[in-house]
This record gives structure tokens, C-alpha cells and sequence, in this order.
């Protein structure tokens, strides 16, 4: 039986969509138990987010391994009974506007001082302060605020990305934080807050493209940044990596041929540089994209 890292730990989640139940997830696949927390009458929005009306595929995705219980928080009641759960919880998740678990008597410093153990997690689209502090967001304003958009796009021609990555990246961020202050936890023997958002997850996960300035064709940032080019000739697929030595020296070309059987022989042409590889994969009859 697979050893369950983090057997015994406790989860309350009020969360929904994506970016917070996409962190519990993490945590309940590693052997956590973790409570969701549903607003009535209807839930998390994501349960009837699918074209079948009695199964939603993008719910079961984010809330596998969880229990459900339905509160109002904004009911006195409702709340008396989430705080009673965090009293005996290791993590709080949450993803809320900035303001409105204080507003709902569920803020950090509350819940502390409960439960001085807890990890206590803030998911939110531009962070818990700055000037859109009180904007909402969702994944595609995370895309295009972070610049990701931009790297991933045509600007001529912009389309909507075909899944929710700055969701689910700032999901797998909040799910390494909240692990790390586990880790902490057992040195210090406190609990800490820890803080992440669409606009900071994405923006680390770009990295260095980040600083692609502004206007910049996404065309121009691959053929600039040692792109990775995949293309298909004569029924073989290639995959290419391009880049410039320093200090203008000529330019270095590797390609690999996939599905094809035996090994590379020396001074074999489909491992080869310059002219070689731009005949293999020149624009004559080949096709696919390029990408980091």
C-alpha cells in the first residue's frame, strides 16, 4: 500500500471553481482528509459546469477524495460550526475576495486564535493588497495580466486559451505552500499564513518571459527565446531545438527523428546542423507550431 504522506491531516476548504479546490485536491491525493464547505441552496457553481445536468466531470475532477457539507457561513449557526472544525484543523483554505472571511468572522487572525496550529491559505486574483485588491479575477484576466497571454498568443489574431492555467497553476502554488508551512509547523510548532494569487503564481511561472516587453509579437519572443519547434516531414516527427551561442557566434541546431527505429549513426542527416536540418524541416509540406 502507497504510504500516505499526510495521513492525519485535516482540511476545511471554502473554496470554489478551481484555484482553491484544485490545492485540496493536491493535499487529499497525498492522504489528507479534507472538508468542503458549500454555500446552500446549489454549492460549488463548478457542480453544473458540464453539459450533462446530473454529472459535472469538471466538479469530480477538483473535489475527488472530499467530504461535503453545506453551510451557510453567513448565518450564525452556519458559522458556530466551521469554527468548531478549525478548532481540530491543520489548514484552512480559502478563496474569497480579499476582506470578506473578516466580514464573515473567519478572518486569519480569528481562526489563530482558535486554533494556533492552523495553516491558513488566501487564494485571490491580484493579492491581499496593493490597487486591485478589491478587483475579482478569474483564469483568463491571471492570463493577461501576468503576460502569459501574450507569450501564448498570436496579438494579430487572440484567442481564449483552451484551459484554465493561471487557475491551476496558483492551485498547485497555494497546495506547495500550504506544504511547506506543514513542514514548518513541525519545527516551530505554529501555524502561518500563506498567500497566493492568480497574478503572483502566474507571473513565477513565466519566469524570465516575463519581461518580454510589452507589444512584443509572440513570434518574436519564441524566435528570441530558443524555441522548441515541432513539425511533421515525410510521414516522421520532428522535434527541433533552436538557439544562439553568445557573443554572436553561428547558430547551434540539434533534431532528434521520433518513431523511428535503431540508433542515430554518425554523420547521419537527421541528426545533423544548418542546412541539413532546415531542408528536414523546411516549410515545404511541414506543419505544426512552435512553443517554448
Amino acid at each position: 500500500m502507497p504510504i500516505q504522506a499526510l495521513q492525519g491531516v485535516k482540511v476545511i476548504e471554502c473554496a470554489t471553481f478551481v484555484t482553491g479546490p484544485y490545492a485540496s485536491t493536491l493535499l487529499a491525493n497525498l492522504g489528507a482528509r479534507v472538508i468542503k464547505i458549500e454555500s446552500p441552496p446549489q454549492g460549488d457553481p463548478y457542480r453544473y459546469f458540464a453539459p450533462d445536468p446530473h454529472y459535472s466531470f469538471n466538479f469530480a475532477h477538483l473535489n475527488r477524495n472530499k467530504e461535503s457539507l453545506v453551510l451557510d457561513l453567513k448565518a450564525t449557526q452556519g458559522r458556530e460550526i466551521c469554527l468548531e472544525l478549525v478548532k481540530k484543523a491543520d489548514v484552512f483554505i480559502e478563496n474569497f475576495r480579499p476582506g470578506t472571511t473578516e466580514r464573515l468572522g473567519l478572518g486569519y487572525e480569528t481562526l489563530r486564535a482558535l486554533n494556533p496550529r492552523l495553516v491558513y491559505c488566501s487564494i485571490s486574483a491580484f493579492g491581499q493588497s496593493g490597487p486591485y485588491v478589491d478587483k475579482p479575477g478569474f483564469d483568463t484576466l491571471g492570463q493577461a495580466v501576468s503576460g502569459l497571454l501574450s507569450l501564448l498568443n498570436d496579438p494579430d489574431d487572440p484567442k481564449v486559451m483552451g484551459m484554465a492555467i493561471s487557475d491551476y497553476v496558483t492551485g498547485l502554488s497555494a497546495g506547495y505552500g500550504v506544504l511547506g508551512a506543514l513542514l514548518a509547523r513541525e519545527k516551530s510548532g505554529a501555524g502561518c499564513r500563506v498567500e497566493t494569487s492568480l497574478l503572483q503564481a502566474t507571473l513565477s511561472f513565466i519566469g524570465e518571459s516575463a519581461g518580454f516587453r510589452p507589444g512584443r509579437s509572440a513570434k518574436d519572443a519564441l524566435v528570441a527565446s530558443d524555441p522548441f519547434v515541432h513539425r511533421r516531414k515525410r510521414r516522421r516527427l520532428l522535434a527541433q531545438w533552436r538557439g544562439a551561442e553568445p557573443h554572436g557566434a553561428s547558430e547551434k541546431r540539434a533534431c532528434v527523428c521520433l518513431r523511428v527505429p535503431g540508433r542515430f549513426a554518425a554523420g547521419d542527416p537527421l541528426f545533423g546542423t544548418g542546412k541539413v536540418l532546415a531542408g528536414l524541416v523546411g516549410s515545404h509540406g511541414a506543419h505544426g507550431h512552435r512553443r517554448r
